[in-house]
């Protein structure tokens, strides 16, 4: 018998200031992924047969002050409203492959400003925020979609970074980047946020904008503290690649006491319970080297260590030529005299000619990992083109050290479970790999 459970979401109130302002020009709701696969009676309110699609369905749920989650089956087109979050393991449910579930999505925005063309454009290699009304986030949610004018092509991260009042005015915890490849000249835009890259951002935090060596054109305005208090307090800091931003760590950013308008917001949803672990938040972009013919390259860093027991779901990397590559997950062994690691896991892919690429894993592909163990990259014969840089490690101590296979490893296929391999250290052991990993976390790591 399974036992009745359920899960429960408060969703954003939203209002300007006092909290966020709902975003109310369509109808929006975001697909639920706890509870995929299954159609349940439970907290049901109301069943609809034949709707059009799952826009209508989202409509019907929206008539009701008490729904949060609504299902389609996109065979038989049945719509079911629900009064409260559900999951797989409560009473009534039974597996159907062909029904979602979503949760009917409360989504608002960090401010209300208009998306414009504004005078004056970023510094290169510059990231901006402040601490102010116009950059603060007041709700516990996640970054679904970014806004903004941008009047050049060019690349940009924007941020989202955390007050340290108890370390000082002047200290900023990292939260986490959204990288953007700005196309649109002279225009509004948006930037939508995968699933698995969203941040989960906090009440008091503030987003903010870096702006790489060609920048995007997004714009923003001078303005006067006493006529735009809400816009006073603007802060930055000069970073010479976005690589050096981590996640978790402290910075100092110079006082300007500045007043500016950024043509910039985010549109927040509701957190989810069950979002992935990314292994680091690196810009996936192209950089400068490749690794060598029949060597595995792993960071025994930081930029690559796994912090969740779980599965690898998904591989984000940069690839400058197409070919094939094995996705590796090692565990490094203690020991005095050698560095060595033990084989756990690989994914093989193939990769595209210079270009951003994510890869879905399989459900029955996913190496299963421990917190400590380590992603790494093997080129083989026909190697894929996944890149580096290399850096200086008494800036970058999160991307060193870097080390390769001692031995040259002729196939993928010569990979076993338990296979040991001796580490060697070239002269430049910090390097910046355009490669990152989402780990689901085990479902008894997940907040019920």
């Amino acid at each position: 018998m399974i036992e009745c459970s359920a899960k429960i979401l408060v969703l954003l109130s939203c209002i300007f200031q006092v909290s966020c302002t709902p975003v109310t020009d369509r109808y929006r709701y975001l697909r639920y992924l706890d509870v995929q696969g299954y159609k349940c009676s439970d907290s049901q309110m109301s069943e609809v047969p034949g709707s059009s699609n799952v826009g209508a369905c989202a409509r019907e749920c929206s008539t009701f002050q008490s729904c949060v989650l609504f299902s389609y089956n996109r065979v038989s087109k049945l719509c079911q409203i629900h009064n409260h979050i559900i999951s797989n393991s409560s009473c009534n449910c039974t597996q159907d492959e062909d029904t979602d579930h979503y949760i009917l999505d409360k989504v608002c925005q960090s401010n209300t400003l208009p998306i414009i063309e504004r005078e004056l454009e970023g510094v290169p290699l510059r990231s901006y925020f402040g601490n102010n009304a116009l950059t603060r986030i007041l709700e516990e949610g996640e970054i679904i979609q970014w806004q903004f004018f941008s009047v050049a092509v060019g690349e940009a991260q924007l941020q989202v970074w955390r007050p340290r009042g108890d370390l000082g005015d002047d200290r900023y915890e990292f939260v986490g980047q959204n990288h953007l490849m700005s196309t649109v000249i002279g225009q509004s835009d948006t930037l939508k946020v995968a699933e698995h890259e969203r941040i989960q951002v906090q009440p008091g935090d503030v987003i903010g904008i870096y702006y790489e060596a060609i920048p995007a054109g997004i714009t923003y305005s001078e303005c006067e503290a006493a006529d735009s208090p809400t816009a006073a307090q603007m802060s930055w800091i000069d970073v010479a690649d976005a690589s050096l931003f981590v996640s978790g760590k402290i910075y100092t950013h110079a006082t300007q006491d500045s007043c500016q308008i950024f043509s910039l917001k985010a549109i927040l949803g509701p957190k989810r319970t069950n979002s992935m672990s990314q292994v680091n938040s690196l810009p996936i972009t192209s950089r400068s080297s490749v690794g060598s013919l029949e060597k595995v390259y792993i960071g025994l860093n930081s930029n690559f260590r796994i912090r969740v027991d779980g599965q690898v779901s998904i591989w984000k990397f940069y690839s400058k030529f197409s070919g094939n590559l094995a996705l590796q997950v090692w565990r490094h062994i203690n020991n005095t005299s050698t560095q060595q690691i033990s084989f756990v896991g690989q994914n093989i892919v193939k990769t595209v000619h210079d270009g951003p690429q994510v890869v879905y894993v399989n459900e029955t592909d996913r190496i299963q990992v421990t917190s400590g163990d380590y992603i790494a990259v093997y080129y083989g014969q026909s190697k894929g083109g996944l890149c580096y840089d290399t850096c200086d490690k008494s800036v970058n101590v999160e991307a060193d050290p870097v080390a390769r296979s001692a031995d040259s490893i002729e196939s993928s296929e010569d990979f076993y479970d338990g296979m040991v391999l001796d580490l060697m250290f070239p002269h430049d052991t910090c390097r910046v790999f355009s490669l990152t990993a989402f780990i689901q976390p085990n479902v008894d790591m997940i907040d019920m």
